[in-house]
């Protein structure tokens, strides 16, 4: 679809604009009369976009409206150590798509948004955990049943934490302080057999 401008006052084309002689078109704001060639070619042709207002107006979403997600999540990864690439091999959400929706450049479709929420609550509820694949590989797998909170010190005072650095007293001598996944997960592997 093109869209035509008056040579003289650069209004858009529109009904009311009179086109009766068909050479001739009076432009509906200035009321002047110019050849029809004048209102087609040139630099006064435009196209939809090009208008003050969009036809399409709040059918779109804005570029930034998923960074709150998004850097909700990034602060999730950076708190655990969980590599960026590792969650988007599990969800099938490009890492460079994340990093446009980081930055405010585009936004991720509804879908990788409620995508990320429920990913993140089951990493946070220790149902998927990151394991080491090859020496610079991790991935995050699906873990059934899932770790439960657990003391590392087993004292009856203390509620225990799930994700490495959860430790609630940061004790240095709780194994749960630890940033290591693979040391974490045998302490809920031990709990788990018991």
């Amino acid at each position: 679809m093109q869209l035509f401008r008056c040579p003289n006052c650069r209004h858009w084309r529109c009904f009311q604009c009179d086109d009766r002689k068909g050479y001739q078109l009076r432009c509906c704001q200035c009321g002047e009369l110019a050849f029809a060639g004048q209102w087609y070619y040139g630099e006064r042709r435009g196209r939809p976009h090009d208008l003050e207002y969009s036809p399409r107006l709040g059918t779109g979403r804005p570029p930034d409206a998923s960074k709150p997600i998004v850097c909700g999540l990034i602060e999730l990864l950076e708190r655990y150590e969980i590599p960026l690439n590792a969650f988007s091999r599990r969800t099938t959400i490009s890492a460079w798509a994340i990093r446009q929706g980081r930055a405010g450049v585009r936004s991720l479709s509804v879908t990788q948004e409620n995508l990320i929420k429920v990913t993140t609550e089951r990493i946070k509820a220790g149902r998927i955990w990151l394991r080491r694949k090859t020496r610079q590989r991790w991935d995050l797998e699906w873990i059934n049943p899932p770790y439960r909170q657990s003391c590392a010190k087993n004292l009856s005072h203390c509620q225990g934490g799930l994700l490495p650095s959860s430790c609630p007293r940061n004790w240095a001598a709780c194994g749960l302080s630890n940033t290591d996944w693979e040391a974490v997960e045998k302490i809920h592997q031990t709990y788990a057999e018991q």
